[in-house]
């Protein structure tokens, strides 16, 4: 298994529940969890290049299609003998200070939570088959803000620990 860089997506909900995508703090968020993949994971087992941030990336919009479709019915299909790749996307909403006071001055809430989906704070780690390019295997999680170097580096040791867990590998 070879981890590719993980990719983040944050996106800043807006005072009428839209969602913004903030390049930055994506950017900001993807070196962390990055590093923090540096750190956690063996050389060997990692490929960070510029290439592999490509497919990574390309990768990304195959797992949002995996969250909106069915996942269940692809998960654990793992063949432990093919070799895979594995891919992290971090998608996590930042609620603005104008949609709280908005909410909060006029008594409104969208389902509970800012947005007209919720507030969305998810980690993905997904093992894309190298052979055929499909999911096999994956897992969601809560996801911190992975701004903050700290919570990106407890967020991906907390991902390993799933696949460990949950795949021996």
């Amino acid at each position: 298994m070879i981890y590719l860089p993980p990719v983040a997506e944050m996106t800043l909900v807006t005072a009428a529940g839209l969602r913004e995508h903030r390049t930055d703090w994506s950017d900001q968020a993807s070196i962390n969890l990055t590093d923090a993949l540096r750190l956690t994971v063996q050389e060997d087992r990692r490929n960070l290049s510029a290439a592999a941030r490509s497919a990574s990336i390309a990768h990304a919009g195959r797992i949002r299609d995996l969250v909106e479709g069915d996942p269940g019915s692809s998960k654990n299909q793992r063949d432990a003998t093919k070799p895979v790749e594995a891919v992290i996307l971090v998608e996590y909403d930042v609620e603005s200070s104008a949609s709280r006071v908005v909410q909060g001055g006029l008594g409104l809430v969208f389902g509970g939570v800012p947005g007209p989906d919720g507030m969305i704070r998810r980690a993905h780690l997904v093992l894309f088959d190298i052979e055929s390019g499909e999911a096999v295997w994956w897992h969601e999680a809560k996801a911190p803000d992975p701004r903050e170097p700290k919570a990106a580096r407890r967020l991906i040791e907390q991902l390993l620990e799933a696949i460990e867990g949950e795949t021996g590998s």
